[in-house]
């Protein structure tokens, strides 16, 4: 059986140069209120579960692991909700 490599076209071995001239400009991100609020309303939910893992945690020493993520989930979607809403 022969090889599809074979019959591979050839391809001249110059290599002509390339010139390409680009321009980057910063531009600030456009600021999303509506996802700020978004964000605000999940850190406080993740907030609510914290607490309310917290309570029970007194019972079931194994929710901590529970309030550790969602107090963690709560603060990073907090600083995002900041951000988004353009005070951080």
């Amino acid at each position: 059986m022969v090889s599809p490599v074979l019959y591979a076209p050839r391809f001249e071995r110059r290599i002509l140069p390339v010139v390409r001239r680009s321009t980057v400009v910063a531009v600030a991100p456009p600021k999303r209120p509506s996802l700020g609020v978004l964000f605000l309303f999940l850190a406080a939910a993740f907030a609510g579960v914290t607490y309310a893992a917290a309570r029970a945690a007194r019972d079931h020493p194994g929710l901590w692991v529970v309030v550790a993520a969602a107090a963690v989930l709560a603060i990073w979607l907090g600083t995002l909700a900041l951000r988004a809403l353009g005070r951080g």
